[in-house]
């Protein structure tokens, strides 16, 4: 009898000692909070929802007036402009300026000398531009490490992304400033034929120096022109395009 209680009392020493286990494990699975993690069937546009984006339209544009990108974005919450002359005026975005905001055209960075001296112009002109984006937060790392304080991206049509709903539309705009006697004025046409779509643009800016009390404020005058064509082909999901672009300006 004494073997036996002996092999009986070792098979159960291990039984009992891992209850006190299964009890524990029972518990903490008790404790376990529930997780819901809920999912829409809908697709997202992942720069809605990274970055923090503010638009300036054409019509905007046109009434808000200025002859630089940073005069046109003048109302876009954060954004202000470096103001060293008439024009030469790059965006400030929160307190960053220069090569730390990216300046685009249709998505293609503008390569120029205003990134390292504001004394420079940007060369795009807000005439020419159909829209104007501002985009912070997160999705700029999208753009490399030059673009940490904001990206600013000008868009037109001068290389058609997509077939125009109407054969031909056009618009034609000219303001005059009693300040410095400015005058400037631009045109736009679109126009399709069959599956090649054709785009042009011109404008011009006159402005002479600005008056002060006393006389006027010498340097402040601004001059500037432009041009563009171009057109695409478009076969099915695809297309084909190009354009000539001239900018003047002093």
């Amino acid at each position: 009898m004494s073997t036996i209680f002996r092999r009986a009392l070792c098979a159960a020493v291990p039984l009992i000692a891992s209850l006190p286990v299964l009890a524990d494990d029972n518990q903490r699975s008790a404790n376990i909070e529930s997780i819901v993690v809920t999912a829409s069937p809908l697709s997202n546009d992942p720069d809605k929802i990274a970055a923090i984006v503010g638009q300036v339209g054409r019509d905007q544009i046109l009434r808000t007036g200025g002859a630089t990108i940073a005069d046109a974005l003048a109302d876009v919450a954060g954004v202000t402009g470096t103001s060293f002359a008439g024009g030469a005026s790059r965006p400030v975005i929160r307190g960053f300026d220069s090569n730390r905001v990216r300046m685009l055209e249709d998505g293609i960075g503008t390569f120029d000398v205003s990134e390292v001296g504001p004394d420079h112009g940007v060369p795009v002109d807000p005439l020419a531009a159909q829209s104007i984006e501002v985009v912070r937060g997160a999705a700029t790392l999208r753009y490399g490490s030059q673009a940490i304080g904001g990206v600013v991206n000008t868009i037109n049509n001068r290389v058609p992304m997509e077939l125009p709903k109407q054969a031909f539309t056009g618009e034609a705009a000219a303001t005059y400033g009693s300040s410095g006697d400015s005058l400037e004025g631009s045109a736009m046409v679109d126009a399709l034929t069959g599956n090649f779509a054709v785009h042009a643009d011109a404008f011009a800016r006159h402005t002479g120096n600005y008056d002060i009390p006393g006389g006027t404020q010498p340097n402040s005058f601004f001059r500037g022109d432009g041009f563009s064509t171009g057109g695409s082909y478009f076969f099915g999901d695809n297309r084909i395009g190009a354009a000539v672009t001239h900018y003047d300006a002093k």
